[in-house]
């Protein structure tokens, strides 16, 4: 009775005592997970994502400045990115690029005045 002791000091002892087999099939209950960091695989991206960190570096390379707003679109059998930019000038671009080769495909400039 130490161990339910122990998880439920707010209790009087005569309380365990009258509940006692319930706490007990609570314990017995819950598992212990033992899990060894160094051998849980990273998260890794499906193929036709693994690409995002490229577009988005090539991308702001383009068109060095804030991207504004990203959205991804799905596609038939890959996904592509959409980055809307502003570069330091003040002018906007949108550019598309494939997630699963990592090539920009479009760009286009947003501005009305161009």
């Amino acid at each position: 009775m130490a161990l339910v002791w122990v998880l439920a000091p707010c209790c009087s002892r005569e309380a365990i005592m009258e509940s006692g087999w319930r706490v007990l099939i609570l314990i017995a209950s819950l598992k212990t997970v033992n899990v060894d960091a160094s051998k849980v695989d990273r998260y890794v991206l499906p193929p036709s994502k693994v690409q995002m960190e490229t577009c988005q570096s090539d991308a702001q390379r383009l068109h060095p400045g804030t991207i504004n707003k990203v959205r991804v679109l799905p596609r038939s059998t890959t996904f592509w990115i959409r980055y809307d930019m502003q570069m330091r000038d003040g002018a906007e671009w949108s550019v598309v690029c494939d997630l699963a080769k990592g090539k920009i495909i479009h760009e286009q400039s947003l501005d009305v005045s161009q």
